[in-house]
């Protein structure tokens, strides 16, 4: 163990920049209310592990990676996780809830706290139907900008055409207990609300235009997977 790290009163120094009011950055083990310095192993609270990213000139996520002893040159980002959890993953969530198990919590449309380049493979799945279709192109750039050169992204959402078909035709009965649901969202709870429909080619169209490559398009019942490559940014957006 290393001796105990000095203590400074300074903003944490890392490849990144945050703003702490519109996140609750990665949560590290806590031991009475405070946070054990992953260094050193004292409980001196934030303003210990501070300092260690002052004097370490190590960033956030460098530390989240030696807490869970994960590879970061083969990490992972799980966007709306929920409580889904994939090996060396770096799961987030919008906030925190009673059937959340993340990492980090914070607005995707605000930002993914992470470095440019940090990620071999983004997961995305079952999210951009609750996201509305303006905010689509930034969400985009954002997870693109968070992954390594040639890393993947994998999405997965309603097949929403399929769906209205399937509701029109109550086929098999589903119209309302099935359909309905994957259409507009369960509505169970704010936020479970789906608020805009993906369509293959005008997605295929935005993805190429976001920088993504080798696009796949792979339909299964009432769902779609989609895996893409992070590949060069175009000039303009569609």
């Amino acid at each position: 163990m290393k001796e105990a790290c000095a203590t400074v009163d300074v903003t944490p120094v890392g490849d990144h920049k945050i703003k702490k009011e519109n996140y609750q950055i990665i949560e590290w083990k806590k031991e009475h209310g405070n946070y054990i310095c992953p260094f050193c192993n004292i409980i001196e609270g934030m303003k210990h592990r501070d300092g260690c990213l002052y004097l370490e000139d190590i960033s956030e996520l460098e530390i989240f990676c030696k807490q869970k002893d994960f590879d970061i040159d083969k990490l992972r980002l799980n966007l709306g996780s929920g409580n889904v959890r994939f090996s060396n993953c770096v799961n987030m969530e919008y906030k925190k809830h009673k059937d959340v198990d993340a990492d980090v919590y914070g607005d995707l449309l605000k930002g993914i706290p992470f470095p440019n380049e940090s990620f071999v493979e983004v997961l995305f799945i079952h999210v951009i139907e609750h996201i509305e279709r303006r905010y689509h192109m930034a969400v985009m750039d954002e997870i693109w900008r968070v992954m390594k050169p040639g890393a993947r992204l994998v999405m997965g959402f309603p097949d929403v055409i399929e769906n209205m078909k399937r509701f029109i035709e109550n086929k098999y009965g589903g119209r309302w207990n099935l359909y309905h649901n994957i259409i507009f969202g369960r509505q169970a709870r704010p936020g479970d609300f789906h608020v805009t429909g993906i369509e293959e080619q005008d997605f295929k169209d935005r993805l190429m235009s976001a920088g993504f490559t080798n696009i796949k398009w792979l339909r299964h019942s009432i769902n779609v997977t989609v895996t893409a490559i992070k590949g060069e940014k175009l000039n303009a957006y569609i």
